[in-house]
């Protein structure tokens, strides 16, 4: 005759057994979702920074990097709400802000900003974020002006407040746009484009800034969450580094994996912009390279 104490023990033995064939079954489930996500990563980030298609040319709120690139989402620049309110305009020629922090804040420029960094030394940005810090390295001899276009950006503090998106979950974590405030300006990268394949120097963690086909960048950055976003990058490299997440990689991926950060659709933005994920603040230091 079974025991009771016998007959509770097969009872959990079996309750134990179904919730693991139902993990299992869970986890068989997430890494297809997962495995489209990252096909869905690829081919977003194709159009997003290599092509300056996508979300860029709709965010690009009348910058000329990307003028000329036909939307793929259903929306006119006029109808962009800006992602930030906005601040002072820096009229030209536009000096060098104050390192210190104490910049006034600033969304509009009267032109490009001057070479304001040392190319010799090596900054840290340490970027406080609604999800956690993220610590960047920011490298100038990786690409002087894109570097010193990041840096003077944080310092006039344009960066803070805006949001941070991604089009697809596993995709990169994308920011450093006003929507609608114009910033005035546009540059051009001054690294050599970038070889592909094993030479690639697009990492999991890489910091780029978003350029067009022709190289032409303005103040939009994203970080490379994903290799399979990285080798998106590698196949058409005009995305110049400037730096890797050196902390706080693990911070990005709980942002792009966030749905408050997943922008699909032009008609959602509104209903996005309140829920969104933001930059609090950046702050860069330098240390001699």
């Amino acid at each position: 005759m079974v025991s009771k104490r016998e007959i509770r023990k097969q009872r959990t033995a079996r309750v134990q057994a179904e919730r693991a064939a139902d993990r299992a079954g869970g986890r068989q489930r997430r890494r297809k979702q997962r495995t489209k996500a990252i096909v869905a990563a690829v081919l977003a980030m194709m159009m997003i920074l290599p092509l300056a298609a996508g979300l860029i040319t709709v965010f690009t709120g009348g910058s000329t990097s990307s003028s000329t690139v036909t939307s793929t989402l259903p929306v006119t620049t006029t109808t962009i709400p800006p992602f930030v309110d906005p601040a002072a305009t820096v009229a030209a020629p536009v000096p060098c802000p104050a390192f210190d922090g104490t910049e006034q804040r600033a969304t509009s420029f009267g032109g490009p900003p001057p070479m304001c960094i040392d190319p010799a030394l090596n900054y840290t940005a340490e970027v406080v974020t609604d999800m956690g810090t993220v610590v960047l390295s920011i490298d100038p001899s990786l690409d002087t002006e894109a570097a010193n276009l990041f840096v003077v950006m944080a310092n006039y503090r344009y960066f803070e407040g805006l949001p941070i998106f991604t089009s697809a979950i596993d995709g990169p974590a994308v920011t450093g746009d006003a929507g609608s405030i114009d910033p005035g300006f546009a540059v051009q990268a001054t690294s050599a484009v970038a070889p592909d394949g094993s030479d690639s120097p697009y990492q999991v963690g890489s910091v780029v800034m978003a350029a067009d086909q022709s190289r032409t960048i303005n103040t939009r950055f994203a970080i490379v969450t994903t290799q399979a976003v990285a080798d998106a990058l590698a196949s058409n490299p005009v995305n110049p580094v400037i730096g890797t997440v050196t902390s706080g990689l693990d911070v990005v991926t709980s942002i792009v994996e966030d749905q408050a950060a997943v922008l699909t659709s032009a008609t959602d933005l509104v209903a996005w912009l309140d829920n969104a994920i933001r930059i609090r603040s950046v702050t860069v230091t330098s240390s001699a390279g």
